[in-house]
């Protein structure tokens, strides 16, 4: 099952995502995969967030 352990707040997202090449991620069965987008675009107020963050958001779950 797919997991954050916390929220982080878009400055430390931004962080996390400088580091993305040094990360490996390793994905689940799609209905997981899925479900743990929905959580994140929940957790996150996606829809209302600027769009400058939508896109922050959006990488992190790439």
């Amino acid at each position: 099952m797919l997991t954050d352990t916390r929220v982080m707040g878009i400055d430390e997202l931004t962080a996390f995502l400088a580091l993305r090449n040094e990360l490996t991620v390793t994905r689940n069965s799609r209905e997981e995969t899925y479900a743990w987008i929905e959580r994140t675009l929940r957790t996150y107020d996606y829809f209302t967030r600027p769009r400058s963050e939508r896109g922050l958001i959006r990488s992190y779950i790439r």
